[in-house]
């Protein structure tokens, strides 16, 4: 933490606010390796509890694939 700040982050708060926060961090680090180290960190900055954070990277793993892929990529094993 940085010096002179305070922990805001609820480690309460199992809602699903973070998915709603994730899509332009999704869009400016997608395909890069520090696109989930980034998404944790902006979601922790107000849900600081492990359940929200893992559904987050879960979704933005989704939001990633679509970005790179696009809506007409050809999914192994999926009809398309």
């Amino acid at each position: 933490m940085d010096a002179g700040k305070t922990e805001t982050g609820c480690d309460i708060d199992n809602q699903i606010d973070g998915i709603a926060k994730l899509a332009p961090v999704v869009a400016l680090y997608a395909g890069k390796p520090e696109m989930l180290e980034k998404v944790e960190a902006a979601t922790r900055v107000t849900q600081n509890n492990d359940l929200c954070v893992v559904v987050t990277l879960a979704a933005a793993r989704f939001l990633e694939y679509y970005i790179l892929n696009g809506p007409k990529s050809k999914c192994p094993g999926l009809q398309c």
